[in-house]
């Protein structure tokens, strides 16, 4: 009865009442007592290690027991079984209630190890009691094992192949995730989380006509089409820019419905809209979901910039200018930044404004190049001069480049040849290929 009351008290947070009880057990109720310290030793304490010493230490005490016991009766070694069985569930169940401490190489280690002692799973209650606790983790990597293992057992297990390929794709493993999702949906066709799964699958895998013919096949059960923003895009990189814009308004007008308390998801959700209105070359209709965003997620140097970006494409430049110094403030005015905004100025041709702004670039100290592409200055200054016709400047700043940052004026010059050494290329985009020239 004191055992339980312990218990109990642990798991209501009541520590020094329950340790209190504790002192009160005798030594008939050693092993208990050993669970009951570990338990406080992680909830109370917050000592992981010791915790989960402890922890391994009354699993060896619970194993020995029953080897003690007879194990010529059935009987026996089923309840002994049973009783391992339930001791993993215990341990793992007081990791996931007890406290918030980071606890996941200890948890993991017992689901490892309940795994690779009763596979295949499937056979026992406790197994499904493991599958739940690796989803509700979200261990990916577990989820994998333990789900595998229970499918190879029971192949219609309900959710359990869409579980599967949610973990796969989340690994980036889409064509055993597409595989899972095979089963998935030839169990129940119409499995709303299955059909938008593999539709992303297709769209991260650049299918886009069928990743817009799966996204079509879940739209039904999607209220607020949240996913129309991914048919836009899939639509626009088929070139249907009209369809594109359909499903980009329809995005917009759901996600203007989405319930507010998903303020910050509904945010970058509307800031994806927008960028694609700018792509799609729509920036009065990007400019004004900004309005939008800007409510939603106030002071984030992402939102300054997007918004710059659509006020530089739609040529007014002085509120470009205004709100990319308070981009420059959000972003504390690094060197990326610099390079990042004059490359922006640069690709809207504004190369009058990109010049000054790269050049502050290259005011920082050289150490900041290789962490903050600094040097990617030069070969943008080198652009910009030549689209200035200052010709001089541009073929010195392009030295430069080949000097100081090669693998980026490798990607503006595609046609250098793999094979050809660094300190080549300046003379093969200016004179040529050098291994033709004469002496």
């Amino acid at each position: 009865m004191k055992c339980s009351q312990c218990g109990l008290l642990v798991y209501l947070h009541r520590f020094n009442e329950a340790r209190s009880v504790l002192a009160e057990l005798d030594d008939d109720y050693q092993l208990e007592k050993v669970y009951i310290i570990a338990q406080l030793t992680y909830a109370q304490d917050r000592d992981v290690e010791k915790a989960d010493q402890l922890f391994h230490d009354w699993f060896k005490m619970l194993e020995t027991d029953w080897d003690r016991q007879d194990e010529g009766e059935e009987d026996d070694a089923e309840d002994a079984d049973n009783a391992i069985r339930d001791a993993y569930i215990h341990v793992m169940m007081s990791y996931v209630d007890l406290s918030d401490v980071e606890h996941d190489k200890q948890l993991k280690g017992w689901i490892e190890s309940y795994v690779e002692r009763y596979q295949p799973l499937g056979r026992h209650d406790s197994d499904w009691l493991v599958a739940d606790i690796v989803r509700e983790c979200e261990f990916v990597d577990l989820i994998i094992t333990v789900f595998t293992s229970l499918l190879d057992s029971d192949p219609y297990m309900k959710d359990g192949w869409t579980v599967l390929a949610a973990a796969q794709h989340y690994n980036g493993e889409l064509d055993d995730a597409l595989n899972s999702l095979e089963f998935a949906l030839a169990i129940d066709p119409n499995d709303v989380d299955a059909l938008s799964l593999k539709a992303h699958c297709y769209y991260e895998k650049n299918l886009f006509a069928d990743a817009i013919h799966w996204f079509l096949e879940a739209r039904p059960y999607d209220t607020y089409h949240l996913d129309d923003r991914y048919i836009s895009y899939s639509y626009m990189m088929l070139e249907d820019v009209d369809n594109a814009l359909i499903y980009l308004k329809s995005a917009e007008e759901g996600l203007d419905n989405f319930p507010e308390a998903a303020t910050e998801a509904k945010g970058w959700a509307l800031l994806e809209v927008a960028e694609q209105y700018l792509n799609c070359q729509h920036p009065k209709e990007a400019l004004a979901v900004m309005k939008k965003v800007q409510k939603l997620l106030p002071k984030q140097k992402e939102v300054l910039m997007l918004k710059g970006t659509i006020l530089l494409a739609m040529n007014q430049i002085e509120k470009a200018l205004n709100t990319f110094s308070k981009y420059l403030e959000l972003a504390l005015c690094t060197p990326a930044a610099l390079v990042h905004l004059g490359g922006l100025f640069l690709s809207y041709d504004h190369c009058d404004y990109a010049v000054p702004i790269l050049e502050a670039a290259l005011n920082y100290p050289e150490e900041y190049a290789e962490y903050n592409n600094r040097n990617e200055a030069y070969l943008y200054l080198a652009l910009a001069y030549y689209k200035l016709n200052y010709v001089d400047e541009s073929t010195e700043y392009l030295r430069l480049a080949c000097e100081k940052c090669p693998e980026h004026v490798k990607k503006v010059f595609p046609n250098i040849p793999d094979t050809m050494p660094k300190e080549d290329y300046f003379d093969f985009i200016v004179k040529g290929d050098p291994s033709e020239s004469t002496e």
